[in-house]
């Protein structure tokens, strides 16, 4: 059976006689006929996934569920609300077990997925609506700012897993580090000391110290004749 990657325009369609959860492509994107399966020397496997066989798999949650379930229904309202004071969202956040060092300063709706699983450094920022979502640890160094609707990613799923389990791996963004608005960290990268990461970036590997991300530019089109 020849294997190539697939391509714009092709079909995929269910066969019984490859292995359960498997499609076979056909190249072009020529029309099917229903009169029954058809054949051709680049059939591919094709994983299709069935996420009722999802397990969650080699994924710890850290607590207990008493102590998960306090955290959701009592510790994030409050440390998420706008009434909640710098100072007792602080308190409340070291209570279920996150580290956060003098100086830190965490403003309101900053959703964070597992206290227990975040470290933050002296004097570092951390902007309203950034979510953390720390299903593995997520450590954040000292005068690091990560602003506003910023998203620190650790979970992943294996994508060709058809049970579609979690590749979850931590993050790491290390002294000095900016992490820009709406800009997205995801799991096992590594932000070095005195980064900069873009508004809008994706980061998906390591970023060497003192280095700088840029999102794709947009491009603007004068009318003619404009300057």
């Amino acid at each position: 059976m020849g294997e190539r990657k697939l391509r714009r325009g092709d079909v995929l369609e269910r066969d019984p006689s490859m292995p359960y959860g498997c499609r076979r492509v056909r190249e072009g994107g020529l029309t099917m006929s229903s009169e029954g399966p058809w054949t051709t020397s680049r059939d591919v496997p094709f994983p299709r996934r069935r996420l009722a066989l999802f397990t969650g798999r080699g994924y710890d949650k850290g607590r207990g569920l008493a102590w998960c379930g306090a955290w959701v229904v009592v510790g994030q309202p409050i440390t998420r609300s706008v009434l909640c004071p710098a100072r007792a969202r602080v308190w409340i956040l070291r209570a279920f077990g996150a580290e956060i060092d003098r100086g830190a300063h965490i403003r309101h709706d900053v959703t964070i997925h597992w206290p227990w699983k975040l470290s933050v450094g002296r004097d570092s920022w951390i902007g309203a609506g950034a979510w953390l979502l720390n299903l593995e640890p997520i450590t954040i160094g000292s005068d690091v700012c990560v602003s506003q609707w910023a998203l620190l990613c650790t979970g992943s799923h294996h994508s060709d897993d058809p049970a579609f389990e979690f590749d979850n791996s931590p993050i790491s963004v290390q002294d000095g580090a900016w992490i820009a608005a709406r800009s997205t960290i995801l799991r096992g990268v590594t932000v070095g000391e005195g980064a900069v990461i873009g508004a809008g970036a994706v980061v998906a590997r390591d970023v060497p110290p003192g280095a700088k991300v840029y999102p794709p530019q947009s491009v603007v089109r004068l009318p003619e004749g404009v300057l």
